[in-house]
């Protein structure tokens, strides 16, 4: 390279320095200038955080005023004797309720025996219902023979005698009826002697195997010679219908293990197999 070429490159070279210099100086933001200028720029201010809701203050509840207390209602006092019985009365559920007085299918005489039986019910008097008894165990209506039957159920063990001959009623249902209030009433004697004696009675006339077989059953309460001296009664008594009679063998066979053949031989099983009961056991009869 010759002088005149150097001379120009370096010329060049150094006003190419002094160019970049001169900007450099012009353009470059000093840090006074840009602390300056922060400044002056207004910061933006932080979003300021959601305040948390302010808690209402719960209202008291105001506190419910005690009821008073009802007051108990005495209770009624229960009805004693038949009327109490009869509250418990199953009642036929007919479409119109009507007076005996306004049937139409009874005759004057049935309406007269049947309103009798209504009033010596209300009444509860047992004397003024045997008064009409006669006449109700002879009515052909088999409706008022059971009412009678009803009637006299409700005076219990009073009562227990006058049902017996409705026990050999035609009528089933009357029957029985008749047996129902019987038992019912047999239950309130409490001297086993007096209820065989009873049960010896009923079995003179009944017929009915069920009923038969009840008053057998009751016998059981009785010892063993009681027991045994009833139904010889009944079996050697002739009164006693073939179904009474058939029964007594029955239990007397449950009893001793053996057929009943006749009295001696009841007589000799007693003499060799009763024990009599301590007296502290024995009942006095009422």
């Amino acid at each position: 390279m010759d002088r005149k070429t150097a001379i120009a490159a370096s010329a060049a070279v150094a006003f190419a320095l002094s160019f970049a210099a001169v900007w450099f100086f012009a353009f470059r933001e000093t840090p006074a200038a840009a602390v300056a200028e922060k400044e002056a720029t207004p910061a933006a201010k932080p979003e300021e955080a959601p305040r948390p809701a302010e808690k209402q203050e719960a209202t008291p509840k105001q506190e419910a005023t005690p009821k008073p207390e009802a007051k108990a209602k005495p209770k009624p006092k229960a009805e004693k004797g038949v009327k109490a019985k009869r509250q418990h009365r199953p009642t036929r559920k007919v479409a119109k309720r009507i007076t005996t007085a306004e049937r139409e299918d009874l005759t004057q005489d049935e309406k007269r025996v049947m309103i009798a039986i209504e009033n010596a019910m209300d009444a509860e008097s047992l004397a003024d219902l045997k008064k009409i008894l006669p006449e109700a165990a002879a009515s052909p209506n088999a409706e008022i023979r059971s009412d009678v039957v009803e009637a006299l159920g409700w005076f219990g063990k009073k009562a227990m005698n006058d049902l017996l001959p409705f026990m050999a009623d035609a009528d089933e249902d009357v029957r029985q009826s008749a047996i129902d209030g019987w038992t019912g009433a047999l239950s309130e004697i409490s001297s086993p002697k007096a209820r065989a004696e009873i049960v010896e009675a009923a079995m003179q006339i009944v017929e009915d195997a069920d009923a038969l077989e009840s008053m057998t059953g009751e016998l059981s309460d009785l010892d063993e010679c009681d027991a045994i001296s009833v139904l010889v009664n009944v079996i050697e008594g002739g009164g006693a219908t073939e179904a009474a009679a058939a029964a007594a063998r029955e239990e007397y066979e449950f009893i001793t293990g053996e057929e009943y053949t006749n009295t001696s031989d009841a007589e000799k099983w007693l003499e060799e197999n009763y024990e009599p009961p301590d007296s502290d056991d024995a009942e006095d009869p009422e």
